[in-house]
């Protein structure tokens, strides 16, 4: 009866997906839209049963089972589900940065349970079914990125989608029932509606909402990451009015961004922010047990230790599986990865065009924000597993501008040349 209502379910999806506007207006083919949506179908249906068959012990069955007792909570005592959103089992709503003993910890995993429990209505609790409604959801923050870069660059759709969709890690990560897939979706409707109101001068009331909604989804799932967006929206908003200055604007915005940083605690001790990252970082330090557990030093609140962990930091974020750490399959594949990427870099320092006429301030924003996450995945995450699922979301805010750069005309005329 699943494998039926499976197919069901995806050509209904298939079929509005070709009808909704969103969709239609990014001025993708309904065969192309297909195309792609039917890749994540299956990339989620792989990343179950490979959590299933091999890796034991991801947190996507554990949100799942979880959601099956949220489903059964909702029909017998509606009341109790939706106060478990709003209730702490803790002394308080303190801590809000902690890992743990956290309302706030908690939450994120609960929004992805109670979303799951309400997909549980429909596929009669199958986690399958569950990840084609998951990726029905999450297939718009990719065509809502998708519809950004082409205004931006027009002849160039290949690339973005390339992006968007062929980064293996990207594709996988966002794709499993887990956070990854949500914070993706929040930041991809984020950045949608702040082009809607800057670019497209689109003031309607609807795109405040969705913003809202987008930043709520960013702050409750991955708070660290709604904090290092804020500086990025705010200079991308300035710098819309000045785009002549769109550099000086976001070098000066990200140098008072570091100076609150680190003296913010001086006015308000509870607003110590290099101390919350310090914490998370010991945090993921108690879990050497992990396989891919990389010994380092411990991170100290202050500018000083901030500066000598940078190399580190950039190592562990953008550097990290090496090749001999093979511990399984998988991180050879995310070694391998690391690789390409480094080599479309490589292609656009020699390869790139001679005018780079596309620093917008929204490519100033993808920039300026991924990098500034990928510290944070760097500075405070040890363990290469976490690193690779982290920075997934980023990598094309960071790649997309990158490839669209580069002129490929340059290395085919090259490869003939050799020959």
């Amino acid at each position: 009866m699943y494998y039926l209502l499976f197919i069901f379910y995806l050509l209904i999806f298939c079929f509005v997906l070709t009808k909704i506007r969103f969709i239609t207006n990014s001025g993708l083919s309904s065969r192309a839209i297909i195309g792609l949506f039917l890749i994540k179908v299956a990339v989620g249906l792989a990343y179950g049963w490979i959590n299933t068959h091999y890796i034991k012990g991801d947190d996507t069955f554990v949100f799942f089972r979880n959601s099956i007792k949220e489903t059964d909570l909702l029909f017998s005592n509606p009341v109790e589900y939706f106060k478990t959103f709003f209730v702490s089992n803790y002394n308080g709503y303190g801590n809000f940065f902690g890992s743990s003993n956290s309302f706030w910890n908690d939450l994120r995993g609960t929004l992805l349970e109670k979303l799951l429990s309400i997909f549980n209505i429909f596929s009669f609790k199958n986690y399958y079914i569950d990840s084609l409604f998951f990726n029905f959801l999450i297939f718009f923050g990719a065509i809502a990125l998708y519809r950004v870069f082409i205004k931006i660059y027009p002849e160039k759709s290949f690339s973005i989608i390339a992006g968007l969709f062929f980064i293996p890690s990207v594709i996988y990560y966002t794709s499993g029932i887990h956070k990854d897939g949500l914070i993706f979706l929040g930041i991809a409707v984020s950045i949608f509606n702040i082009y809607q109101l800057i670019k497209v001068n689109n003031k309607k009331v609807i795109s405040y909402i969705l913003l809202l909604l987008g930043l709520l989804l960013i702050f409750f799932i991955r708070n660290f990451f709604f904090f290092a967006i804020l500086p990025a929206f705010v200079c991308w908003i300035i710098s819309s009015r000045h785009p002549q200055k769109t550099i000086l604007i976001f070098m000066g915005g990200y140098c008072i961004t570091g100076i609150l940083f680190f003296t913010t605690h001086l006015f308000n001790p509870s607003l110590n922010f290099p101390e919350k990252v310090a914490d998370r970082q010991h945090a993921f330090l108690n879990m050497k047990w992990a396989r891919s557990y990389i010994p380092t030093d411990s991170l100290q609140p202050n500018v000083i230790s901030f500066i000598k962990k940078t190399p580190e930091a950039i190592n562990h974020a953008l550097l990290r599986p090496y090749l001999t750490e093979n511990y399984t399959v998988f991180y050879l594949a995310a070694a391998i990865e690391i690789i390409l990427l480094l080599l479309i870099l490589l292609f656009f320092l020699f390869l790139r065009r001679p005018v780079i006429q596309q620093v917008t301030p929204f490519i100033s924003c993808c920039i300026f924000f991924s990098i500034s996450c990928f510290l944070i995945i760097g500075y405070t995450i040890p363990i290469i597993g976490a690193i690779v699922r982290y920075r997934s979301v980023f990598l094309p805010l960071f790649f997309i501008p990158v490839m669209v750069n580069i002129e490929w005309r340059k290395f085919k005329n090259y490869i003939n040349y050799k020959k």
